[in-house]
């Protein structure tokens, strides 16, 4: 079971609680993330149907991410450590969001077109997260 969430633009954090990485804020626009839920269902030989929660995962992508701090969004990489996140929509009224809890960075990529900005691409996932 999957539940998916996508909006066009938002505010992105980043944090580690380390010393050498330990913040970013981004703006991110095609966000596009996955809340998996994995179920596990079987029968007794009473004839019952059960269901065995396995686990839970969050994947998202972000097809152009904003930063004046990439070096930073590097070493948080480079490190393989957890990454805390915080997705914030910024659409009309703002109050939708997700805090996703001790993932990690699966990628991240640069985009560079001739007159225009870097872009950045980035993927993450995590196990545990809250919305409001």
């Amino acid at each position: 079971m999957a539940e998916t969430f996508a909006w066009p633009e938002g505010t992105m954090y980043l944090w580690t609680g380390s010393a050498t990485a330990s913040a970013v804020v981004a703006y991110a626009e095609s966000v596009f993330g996955t809340l998996a839920y994995g179920v596990d269902n079987f029968r007794t030989l009473d004839g019952a149907y059960h269901n065995l929660w396995t686990g839970q995962r969050a994947d998202v992508y972000i097809g152009a991410l904003y930063t004046t701090d990439m070096l930073t969004l590097q070493r948080m990489a480079d490190a393989q450590t957890s990454v805390h996140a915080h997705l914030k929509h910024s659409g009309y009224q703002g109050s939708a969001g997700y805090f996703l809890y001790s993932g990690a960075i699966n990628s991240v990529g640069v985009v560079g077109r001739e007159g225009d900005i870097i872009r950045v691409t980035f993927s993450y996932q995590a196990n545990a997260w809250s919305a409001y």
